[in-house]
């Protein structure tokens, strides 16, 4: 019995010891060095023990994003995992990266920075700014970043990031009275905070015998101090010399010659440029000075006209800078074939120079060879039938009154609004092609809306209907005046085109037509409608929707002899534009028949066939005309002009005929001569000439306008004598 009690205790006692050896053992933190976000989670989630597991991000600039950095304290490799612990692990953040900066300024620049730094909390970079001198008028704008860094390259934190802006231009200082040591110290303290600058001061001699030797006069190129400086390499300094040192001319032409003497204050009088040929220099250039003379030598510039000698071969001239207009002028008697090809650049201003396509600037020209001459042209303005955009601001009204009474109308026809700060006026003189005043627009034109400028001595009246004042609004009778671009010059729209010399404005408030849109490049007088220059009332109106034809106006206290108006009964036509008359009035016992009939103004009708003379085609046609509105008519009017007369060199009378082809009680006048214009019956007897305003108004318009407008609608719609079909 005791022996089988031991043998269960022995069994009792491996179970125990069994049970003991075969407990699980508890899991560790592991070694995660490399491993990334969702191998970490792979790998606790082996684990048998139920833990939480969060991860919070970290900046690293040597770690790749998303990858393990260290477990959050007091956790650490090696511990003991329970359930129900809290386990933190720090993984690299996403990268992030330099930005691409064009066309970005300081401002925008640092506002991207302190997105980057807000996503780097609560680390940071700084940055720090170096400045290069501008290269165009683009300043403050980012030119690169410095250090071997490039946009996409990876951020560090806690780094510097120099960045390189355009700066701003230097401005040329006072240099009066300085020396030269001086202006160098000036000079390097002024260029001192730009990055990795090199400029170059050039000292010229300027002639004057009247200052001490060696006196600074001025900058050179005709600048100022407070200027820009532009130009680096180039700052050139005009410096006094007592003696006339012949210059060193080899190389160039008879323009570059000039500037030269110009240059040194030596007036071209002083110079006997001669043309000769020499096998030994480039075309045009310049062969020999005279007696000997040899750079360097002195001469008596006083008393003796320096000789220079010049070859005679005509060169291809620099054209930079130039436009067509001008480029036209320096080849009008060139003995070159000149044509023109262009060049698209939005950028750039419309016809431009663009360089030379098949020769280059100081080539030979030779009798009869071909230029081809590169011009820009821009694809967002309307030239000639070439309409590329068809809303676009414009100019709506051309106020030309007397004295400072002038003005522009802008019209914006787009569905937004327009800033005008990116446009300015140009005002260029009769026949030129310069402008010689610039107003600088600002402020915004509303869509669909109008904004005048006028002469700020303009009469008050026209002054309340302005948006904008300024003494620089004055042009004269032919000046063109331009819509401009700021950001590249390009004009969008003119009023007479360059080089003009035409009147046909003068003095009139020009609408343009209200089915226009936009402007153009060259002007079409038939888009403009001319009204009394006092006519205020359509300023700030646009569209202006007028009468389209003239409009009656009983004049009662005055007859047709007195330059008013006589009732009067139709009787017969002679033809087209001649009648017999019936006065009504009792106040005006006058015939208007016989050889006192009347002879119509404004308009020539063809003649009618006569014993020995052919009719013209259209007179009979004219004539029934005539006779047909004339018998019709409930009541006539013959009016008189002041400007036209009374009665003419055969004793007819001169006037015009309003029939009303309505009712006494629905009256619908008719101006007939007009109308015989407009169904192009006849041709046009009246300009703008003379004093055209003493003729009668009709309307707020001039009688010339009426008769213009008719004349046009019927070419247009090819009428009459414009149909190209003949008849009797």
């Amino acid at each position: 019995m005791k022996k089988i009690i031991k043998i269960f205790a022995a069994i009792f006692l491996i179970f125990i010891l069994a049970g003991c050896n075969g407990k699980t053992e508890k899991s560790v933190l592991p070694e995660l060095t490399g491993k990334t976000k969702p191998e970490i989670e792979e790998i606790f989630n082996g684990f048998k023990e139920d833990i939480s597991l969060t991860f919070e991000f970290e900046y690293s600039n040597d770690i790749p994003e998303f990858v393990f950095i260290k477990y959050k304290e007091p956790n650490k490799v090696g511990d003991t995992i329970n359930s129900d612990d809290e386990i933190t692990i720090v993984v690299a953040k996403e990268k992030l990266y330099l930005p691409d900066l064009t066309n970005k300024n300081k401002t925008e620049i640092e506002t991207e920075f302190d997105q980057i730094n807000e996503a780097l909390a609560p680390n940071e970079i700084n940055l720090s700014f170096q400045y290069s001198y501008p290269t165009n008028d683009n300043e403050d704008l980012f030119v690169s970043y410095l250090n071997n860094k490039n946009a996409g390259d990876i951020i560090l934190k806690d780094s510097t990031i120099e960045i390189l802006v355009n700066g701003k231009y230097a401005i040329y200082p006072d240099i009066e009275n300085k020396t030269e040591s001086e202006i160098a110290d000036i000079f390097n303290a002024l260029f001192a905070s730009y990055y990795d600058l090199s400029y170059k001061i050039v000292y010229q001699t300027y002639y004057n015998p009247d200052l001490d030797e060696g006196t600074i006069i001025s900058y050179g190129q005709e600048i100022e101090p407070g200027d820009k400086i532009k130009d680096l390499n180039n700052i050139i300094i005009l410096k006094s010399t007592k003696t006339f040192i012949l210059p060193d001319l080899r190389g160039l032409t008879i323009d570059e010659i000039k500037e030269v003497f110009t240059n040194m204050n030596i007036p071209l009088s002083r110079l006997d440029l001669r043309m000769d040929y020499s096998q030994y220099v480039n075309a045009g250039e310049f062969i020999k000075y005279e007696d000997g003379l040899n750079r360097g030598d002195t001469f008596d510039i006083n008393n003796k006209r320096l000789i220079i000698y010049y070859d005679l071969r005509p060169i291809l001239p620099v054209l930079e800078g130039y436009n067509r207009q001008q480029i036209d002028a320096v080849f009008a008697n060139s003995l070159a074939n000149i044509s023109y090809e262009y060049i698209l650049n939005n950028d750039m201003e419309y016809d431009l120079f663009a360089g030379y396509k098949n020769h280059d600037a100081g080539d030979e020209i030779i009798s009869g060879m071909d230029v081809v001459i590169n011009l820009y042209k821009n694809d967002d303005v309307n030239d000639g039938d070439m309409i590329n955009v068809t809303e676009q601001l414009m100019f709506s009204k051309y106020i030309s009154g007397t004295g400072s009474n002038l003005g522009i109308e802008l019209y914006n026809p787009t569905q937004l609004d327009i800033i005008l700060d990116d446009y300015y006026i140009a005002i260029v003189p009769s026949g030129q092609v310069i402008a010689s005043i610039t107003i600088q627009l600002s402020g915004i034109i509303q869509a669909k809306g109008t904004y005048v400028i006028v002469n700020s001595n303009a009469d008050t009246l026209l002054l309340n209907k302005s948006n904008m004042q300024t003494s620089l609004m004055n042009f004269g009778a032919n000046s063109t005046i331009q819509l401009r671009r700021v950001s590249n010059n390009t004009y969008i729209d003119t009023i007479y085109d360059l080089n003009n010399t035409d009147t046909e404005f003068d003095r009139e408030i020009m609408v343009r037509k209200s089915h226009l849109t936009h402007g153009r490049r060259n002007t079409i007088y038939l888009e403009w409608q001319g009204f009394l220059p006092t006519y205020y009332d359509i300023i700030g109106v646009h569209p202006y929707y007028g009468p389209e034809d003239p409009e009656f106006e009983l004049i009662e206290d005055k007859t047709f002899q007195e330059y008013g108006m006589t009732k009067v009964k139709y009787l017969s036509a002679a033809d087209g534009d001649t009648v017999y008359l019936e006065s009504l009035d009792p106040r005006d016992p006058t015939s208007y028949s016989g050889d006192s009939r009347v002879r119509f103004l404004l308009v020539d009708t063809p003649e009618t066939q006569k014993p020995g003379v052919t009719g013209e085609p259209y007179a009979q046609v004219a004539s029934n005309f005539t006779k047909n509105m004339l018998a019709s008519a409930s009541e006539i009017y013959l009016q008189a002009s002041f400007e036209g007369g009374i009665i003419d060199t055969y004793g007819r009378h001169l006037g015009l005929i309003w029939a009303n082809v309505g009712t006494v009680e629905n009256p619908d006048w008719k101006l007939l001569n007009y109308e015989l214009l407009k169904a192009g019956l006849g041709q046009i007897q009246i300009a703008k000439t003379g004093n055209y305003q003493n003729h009668p108004i009709f309307s707020n318009r001039y009688l010339y306008q009426w008769a213009q407008e008719a004349d046009n609608y019927a070419r247009e719609n090819k009428l009459g004598l414009y149909s190209g079909i003949h008849k009797d």
